[in-house]
C-alpha cells in the first residue's frame, strides 16, 4: 500500500507539474540565457522586419512633415511678396493650409503612436534584451545625444 502511495504521488506530481508548465506564458519557459537566444531569435526573423517597418514609417512621416514646411514657406514667401488684394488672398490660402496641416499631422501622430505603442509592446513581451536591439531604439538614442549636444528639439522636430 505504501508503494502504491508513492506510484500515484510521484504520478500527480508528474501531471501537476505539467499543467503547470502548459499554463505559464511562452516568455516563462526556459533561464534568462534562453530568453536571449530566443528575443535575438527573434529579432533575426519577423521582429527585425517589424522594426525596419515601424523605422521607415517614422522616417516617411517626417519627410512628410517636411514636405508640408516646404509648401508653407513657398506659401509665406508668396503671402509677403504680394500686395493689396492679392496679400489678403494669399494669407487666407496660409490659413487654410495650416489647418489642413495640422489635421494631417494629427492623424499621421495619432496612427503613428498606436502602432509604435504596439511595437513597443511586442518588445516588452519578448524581453528587454529585445527592445535594446531595436532599430528604433538605437535610432532614439542617437537623437536623444544629438539633443544633448545641439540643445534643440532633435531632427524629427526642426522646421
Amino acid at each position: 500500500m505504501k508503494r502504491r502511495t508513492i506510484v500515484v504521488l510521484i504520478l500527480a506530481g508528474s501531471l501537476l507539474a505539467g499543467v503547470a508548465g502548459a499554463q505559464m506564458a511562452p516568455g516563462m519557459h526556459g533561464s534568462e540565457a534562453m530568453k536571449g537566444q530566443d528575443a535575438k531569435g527573434m529579432m533575426a526573423g519577423g521582429m527585425m522586419k517589424a522594426c525596419e517597418a515601424m523605422m521607415a514609417g517614422h522616417h516617411e512621416m517626417n519627410a512628410k512633415m517636411q514636405a508640408m514646411d516646404g509648401k508653407l514657406d513657398q506659401m509665406v514667401a508668396a503671402m509677403n511678396a504680394a500686395s493689396g488684394s492679392r496679400k489678403t488672398e494669399a494669407m487666407a490660402a496660409v490659413l487654410d493650409e495650416l489647418v489642413a496641416q495640422r489635421k494631417a499631422m494629427r492623424t499621421m501622430s495619432m496612427t503613428m503612436e498606436s502602432r509604435m505603442m504596439r511595437h513597443m509592446m511586442e518588445h516588452m513581451r519578448m524581453g528587454a534584451e529585445s527592445m535594446a536591439m531595436c532599430p528604433m531604439m538605437e535610432e532614439m538614442a542617437g537623437d536623444g545625444a544629438n539633443l544633448m549636444k545641439t540643445g534643440d528639439d532633435g531632427p524629427a522636430h526642426r522646421h
